[in-house]
């Protein structure tokens, strides 16, 4: 590296930003390093779709539904919702595909199986998210209340026990856990946001999966089996599940050709420290 981790972070712009590193081997999130305002309360933006996607695995869990139920009129279904695979576009319910044949991310693919679920529960889906995710993983400093897709705010510490339980079966079973960070319908074609088509473009229920994706926002110690998810509002979780390595990274300045500069270099300078 050309500046150690401390002033590579301090090139993160904006008035607030915070990252911690983490040991996810134990039975708790061990941070090695904390740089920032951790404090701060943030937009998650995008991030809050893994918060949705493992309240609705709960769910999943529980029995009240299957990844496999059909969610509209059109064949779609949880698991083509979570994974960018419902043919939505990104924020509107316009059609761009038949199910299951393109990788179109879109935030109203969440909202569609955030509202068909919390109908056949009877329950609004913010509730569910307090009660499945939120106060089981005891995130307090986290909200949740708005658009199932994008609506959360809340702080790396939080951030923190939701990455360990994304390793972990202490929340979701391991069925659960494998259908949201492992690829679902893993030859199709899409384009992964601020960074182009990828041909696969390799996405889990929940939890977007690096796979073979070239340029990529994390760096090259994350291997194919990474995931996570960034946000919009300049942020993301990250976990690699083979060195047990966990990073979030969060800030007030929103996404865009500074992140993906710094993040990859980023990434790689904090695994090196692991």
């Amino acid at each position: 590296m050309s500046m150690d981790i401390s002033s590579l972070f301090g090139t993160w712009p904006g008035e607030h930003h915070a990252l911690v590193g983490l040991d996810l081997s134990g039975p708790k999130p061990e941070a090695f390093l904390s740089l920032g305002d951790s404090q701060e309360h943030y937009a998650l933006a995008s991030i809050t779709k893994v918060i949705s996607a493992m309240t609705l695995m709960s769910v999943v869990d529980e029995g009240y539904a299957t990844l496999d139920d059909v969610i509209d009129d059109r064949g779609v279904t949880l698991r083509m919702a979570l994974s960018h695979a419902g043919g939505y576009a990104p924020d509107t319910g316009r059609i761009l595909a038949e199910p299951a044949t393109r990788r179109i991310y879109s935030n109203h693919g969440y909202l569609v199986a955030a509202e068909h679920v919390a109908s056949q529960l009877r329950t609004p889906f913010a509730q569910l998210v307090s009660e499945h995710v939120l106060g089981p993983l005891s995130m307090s400093e986290t909200t949740s209340d708005a658009h199932p897709a994008y609506g959360a705010f809340g702080t790396v510490g939080d951030l923190s026990v939701l990455v360990h339980a994304l390793l972990h079966p202490q929340l979701l079973s391991e069925m659960a856990l494998s259908a949201l960070r492992s690829v679902q319908y893993p030859e199709l074609v899409g384009v992964l946001p601020g960074f182009g088509r990828m041909n696969p473009c390799p996405w889990g229920a929940g939890a977007e999966v690096k796979g073979s994706k070239v340029p990529h926002w994390s760096g090259e110690a994350f291997g194919t089996e990474s995931f996570g998810h960034f946000g919009r509002a300049g942020g993301f979780i990250l976990v690699d599940p083979t060195t047990l390595l966990g990073i979030v990274a969060l800030g007030d300045v929103d996404f865009g050709p500074w992140a993906a500069q710094l993040w990859p270099e980023l990434t790689d300078a904090v695994a090196a420290l692991a």
